[in-house]
């Protein structure tokens, strides 16, 4: 069987130029298939064809409307297309619906092509050579610049095995659409037939979907529901599976004809939702006739079969938008869409009768959903996000910074439009290459917002420190809270902060390495005389109000000097008491004696060990228990998880000056 590339071919050109008979002489499909087409002589829908290139591949042709009534339809099928052939008549030339839809086609992204100048059995040699002239004029400074030119007789036949063969030259030149995204198709047309059920067809935009999948399908009023696909054909043939960039039908079971029509979408489940406002890359065609876009106004909004009136803001300029001109922009759209990040669309004017309709398109690069304002920040977002929207590793990539302090490994392969084991794989390559690292919850975070919030956290703690050079600094969950980040990645960040040399985490505190507390000589000889008084009681220290009776002084300046103390993990504070550091070291010490003794001992054993009162005793129980050295069952304590390691009750502490 032959080769099924999935690139779409599409037709472009005026109306009775001969798109539909050169497409039938391509392909021997006959693609006007509505009575009304027939009736009349001319397309006014889609029609799709296989077509076998002469080095045997089979790629899609996809007939458009050239009759400005049916733009609409033209628009809905152009999205859909890698190459296009531009058809022109060689006795007419370029005509009005000739550069309207080349607008589309450049505004849309295509960059491959060539030019079908037929009946030329109706003209002179000189009169055929004039015709392809104007055409090469029109295609100066465009992507399509330099495309083949291949005069051609739709009823002589004249030239058509020429065509045919630049047709397939041109077509080796497009890369076929990678298929490793989700699956999403905006239906072209649904109908009901008979011993089947609901069949939807059309080019899907993005993915792959096989036998047996199940698909979320948006009804034209958003609503999604589940339906199962039960049959595919692509071109025509029954196959196992289809992919983006193919003429595709899926058969249906859950999804009645009206549920999946024209401007429904078939898409993953989870993945794409209605949605009002949408970020934009945005281009006006670059014509005369086209009129500066201002700010707020209202345009006709296409993207693949769906449609909406909607209201445009530039985000990155205040307007108005020149011919030719780009901005980054936001839509409002009166009707909700279910459309993706990276889609091609245009837009047209409100009002039909002010020149040349399509005035403007590019592609959609955020679906936030609300309204943005403009500010440096979000522009900047955009266009990063723009930049990425052609690779799936940078778009995950872009995914998680967006987050800002990360995000589950699903939610960001749902932001990236990529299926959860594609987003995995791509992850543990980024996780590799050090562009992101993982959180404690087992987050994806970007190294470039954790290196970020690494400064702020330098920032805040230098802050700190000049307000209150007598503390050590703030306390990790006091800046946790102040920052609004997950606990997770700030533990990232302190980290990698710790790691890099330029703060110092002091048990809960934190500080800068460069920082060295500031005290008066009454205030240093207070604080070495209240550790000494705690060391002296061993395990059972005095209390603050005892400690100040004992030394003279206010409570609060024994306060402030307990506080100063435990900051520098000198002192171990557990409810109103405070125990020395060396008390809390031997009593862990005692705890290991006990079980090296008995496989288990009680909270009264603990206290004869200490030689101390039930009062003292508890809380350093607690605490024990709390490191996990021990595990309380009943009245009973067991050997904790962390008792095998040898880890310490309290870390080190260093840099107490």
């Amino acid at each position: 069987m032959p080769r099924r590339d999935n690139i779409m071919i599409g037709t472009a050109g005026h109306v009775d130029h001969g798109k539909t008979s050169l497409v039938r002489m391509l392909t021997g499909c006959e693609t006007d298939t509505l009575r009304e087409e027939k009736e009349r002589g001319m397309s006014i829908d889609l029609g799709f064809a296989p077509c076998q290139l002469p080095d045997g591949r089979i790629v899609g042709i996809v007939d458009v409307p050239g009759h400005e009534k049916f733009i609409r339809n033209m628009v809905a099928g152009a999205t859909g297309i890698d190459m296009v052939l531009l058809v022109v008549a060689a006795d007419d030339g370029v005509m009005p619906q000739t550069l309207e839809h080349l607008d589309v086609l450049l505004l849309l992204g295509v960059r491959h092509g060539l030019v079908a100048l037929t009946k030329i059995d109706l003209v002179t040699p000189e009169h055929a050579e004039m015709a392809a002239e104007g055409v090469r004029e029109l295609l100066a400074g465009t992507a399509l610049e330099g495309c083949p030119i291949c005069p051609v007789s739709n009823e002589t036949l004249e030239g058509l095995g020429d065509l045919n063969r630049v047709l397939g030259e041109v077509a080796g030149r497009c890369e076929p659409r990678p298929a490793d995204g989700i699956f999403r198709l905006a239906a072209e047309r649904a109908f009901s037939a008979e011993g089947f059920g609901t069949i939807a067809t059309g080019i899907p935009c993005s993915g792959q979907v096989r036998l047996g999948d199940t698909l979320e399908a948006f009804d034209p009023a958003g609503n999604p529901r589940l339906a199962r696909v039960r049959r595919l054909e692509v071109y025509g043939r029954e196959a196992d599976t289809a992919l983006c960039g193919q003429c595709v039908a899926v058969n249906l079971v859950g999804a009645r004809p009206a549920e999946v029509g024209r401007g429904c979408v078939l898409a993953t489940p989870g993945y794409v939702q209605p949605v009002r406002h949408l970020e934009l890359a945005l281009r006006l065609a670059n014509r005369p006739s086209i009129r500066p876009l201002k700010q707020r106004a209202e345009v006709h909004f296409h993207t693949g079969t769906m449609v909406s009136m909607g209201r445009v803001t530039f985000l990155d300029c205040a307007g108005p938008l020149p011919p030719g001109g780009a901005a980054l922009a936001q839509i409002h759209l009166l009707e909700p869409l279910v459309i993706g990040v990276g889609d091609r669309f245009v837009i047209r004017g409100p009002d039909a009768r002010a020149g040349l309709r399509v005035i403007g398109g590019g592609r959609v690069i955020g679906t936030s959903g609300h309204h943005l304002k403009s500010r440096a920040w979000v522009v900047a977002d955009l266009s990063r996000w723009e930049a990425a929207l052609d690779s799936p590793t940078a778009l995950l990539a872009e995914a998680v910074r967006q987050a800002r302090t990360g995000t589950p490994p699903a939610d960001a392969a749902r932001a990236a439009l990529l299926p959860a084991r594609a987003a995995e794989e791509l992850g543990e390559r980024l996780l590799a290459e050090g562009v992101l690292v993982k959180t404690p919850e087992g987050h994806w975070a970007h190294a470039s917002r954790v290196a970020e919030m690494a400064d702020e956290v330098c920032q805040r703690l230098a802050a700190f420190h000049a307000a209150q050079p007598q503390v050590v600094g703030p306390a990790a969950a006091d800046l946790r809270r102040e920052l609004d980040v997950p606990e997770g990645f700030l533990s990232l960040v302190i980290g990698q902060a710790v790691a890099e040399g330029r703060v110092v985490r002091q048990g809960d505190w934190l500080r800068l390495r460069t920082h060295t507390l500031s005290l008066s000589e009454p205030q240093m000889a207070l604080q070495q005389r209240v550790e000494a008084a705690l060391a002296e009681g061993g395990f059972c220290p005095p209390a603050p109000d005892a400690l100040a009776a004992t030394l003279g002084v206010p409570e609060k300046e024994v306060r402030n000097a307990l506080a100063r103390l435990t900051q520098q993990i000198a002192v171990v504070h557990l409810g109103d008491l405070w125990f020395h550091r060396d008390a809390i070291v031997r009593a862990a010490e005692r705890v290991r004696q006990l079980f090296a003794e008995r496989k288990t001992f009680t909270t009264m054993d603990f206290r004869d060990a200490l030689g101390t009162s039930r009062k003292y005793a508890v809380p350093i129980l607690d605490y024990l228990d709390s490191l996990r050295l021990t595990r309380r069952n009943g009245n009973q304590r067991t050997p904790g998880p962390a008792l095998a390691s040898g880890a310490g009750p309290v870390p080190p502490a260093s840099g107490t000056s």
